[in-house]
């Protein structure tokens, strides 16, 4: 028989595909450095194409970045485009063959990647780096993280010391007294950003690691049909934030907060504390927040009193397989990681172990010695999972909040256990 296939349907066909790839569904310029000379051939010339999420970035810092990056290297010219719904974005461009030079790589199944990306194990950076192997397949590497997020509690030094608070929290226990006195104050004590969901991701990929330590528990979930019990440290994130909702912790009305308010809100000392990424500092400092009076450390999740925090890859930067100027590509993101200044600016942990973090915050964090849970790849198995299963993480979170807790897990588990048995009977 001969099958005559419609090419934009098949087209179209790609991009649902890939667009439904998606896993566990939940991601002032820096200071003044010595570049370092340019080493002669730095690869294949011309222009190219960098795609990113930052939005906020697109009309000052990278046009500064691809002004130094061509001081350097002037045979390459950078050009920057950012894409508000950045997956979404990407895939499309990805499926139609029109995919940029540089990217931060989506979602994709790993199988896939040689599919579209470039190797990057040739890349010309000394040294060990953090999560190079999460985005590798076979052996070889096709993305490297832009950079390394620590979470923590964001606080502000001031309303603390004006709503009596002496001690900083090490037990839930204590937290929980801290956002009764910050509350007495008339200071809303955690923002949740409820309403624009994806900020409650933290109860799911990281609060449930500073409970058990185990860098590996999400792996774990591969192995039963109800990964949400009630002794699992899943439920028990679930609860601390269950236990801020009830007490009036969090936001008086949940469906109207804000991701952007809440940094100008907390720089201005109308929000205590947010549970985040070290990331997010810079910006509550760009909102009007003196650096010294924003202070960061471990999120007392654990009862025992043991500090921790979670260490877990930025986005990726990935090279596209059709690209006709990989060489100056890599090293564009070699330039990115190594000489840009961008961990700084951005609030991360650099990628290269051996090069230190200049954020005051994280030394304040560091004087802690938490233990370091680092965050463990997903096996195949378990992304298999996860991609059949689809389940949306921070609603979750929303769920259990405003329904009836039980009634939310048995309809998860459920989810979870069908998605889990249709993956097993394919093997």
């Amino acid at each position: 028989m001969n099958l005559r296939i419609n090419k934009p349907l098949l087209l179209l066909l790609t991009v649902l595909w890939m667009c439904g790839g998606c896993s566990w569904i939940g991601p002032s310029g820096p200071p003044a450095q010595k570049e370092a000379e340019p080493s002669g051939d730095s690869g294949q010339s011309g222009i190219i194409n960098v795609v990113t999420n930052r939005t906020d970035m697109i009309d000052g810092t990278y046009k500064e970045y691809a002004q130094r990056f061509h001081e350097l290297h002037p045979e390459i010219t950078v050009q920057f485009e950012a894409f508000r719904d950045y997956d979404k974005s990407v895939k499309i461009r990805l499926a139609s063959g029109e995919a940029p030079d540089v990217m931060l790589m989506p979602s994709v199944p790993a199988s896939d990647l040689p599919k579209f990306f470039a190797p990057l194990d040739d890349l010309e950076l000394d040294g060990d780096m953090y999560f190079k192997d999460f985005r590798a397949y076979e052996g070889v590497t096709y993305g490297i993280p832009s950079g390394v997020a620590v979470t923590g509690l964001i606080y502000h030094k001031k309303v603390f010391e004006q709503a009596g608070i002496t001690e900083l929290p090490q037990t839930p226990d204590a937290f929980f007294t801290v956002c009764e006195r910050l509350k007495l104050h008339g200071v809303i004590p955690l923002a949740s950003n409820f309403k624009d969901r994806w900020p409650l991701q933290v109860w799911m990929y990281d609060v449930p690691l500073l409970i058990s330590g185990d860098g590996a528990v999400k792996t774990g979930l591969a192995s039963t049909d109800i990964p949400f019990h009630r002794e699992s440290p899943y439920v028990a994130a679930l609860e601390m934030i269950r236990t801020l909702y009830d007490r009036g912790y969090l936001e008086p009305n949940l469906n109207d907060t804000n991701w952007e308010r809440s940094k100008r809100e907390l720089a201005e000392g109308k929000i205590g504390m947010m549970l985040t990424g070290n990331w997010a500092i810079p910006q509550i400092i760009e909102n009007g927040a003196k650096p010294e009076e924003i202070g960061f450390i471990p999120f007392p999740a654990n009862p025992s009193g043991i500090q921790r925090v979670t260490l877990s890859p930025d986005r990726y930067y990935a090279v596209s397989k059709s690209s006709k100027h990989q060489g100056a590509a890599k090293t564009f993101i070699t330039w990115m990681l190594t000489q840009s200044g961008y961990e700084n600016y951005a609030g991360y942990i650099p990628v290269m172990k051996s090069k230190p973090s200049e954020l005051q915050q994280l030394l304040e964090l560091e004087s802690y010695r938490p233990q370091y849970v680092e965050i463990v790849k997903d096996t195949d198995e378990l992304s298999q999972i996860l991609n059949k299963a689809q389940l949306d993480m921070p609603l979750l979170v929303q769920d259990y909040l405003l329904g009836a807790p039980a009634e939310v897990l048995e309809r998860y588990n459920q989810q979870w256990a069908k998605a889990r048995s249709t993956v097993l009977e394919s093997h």
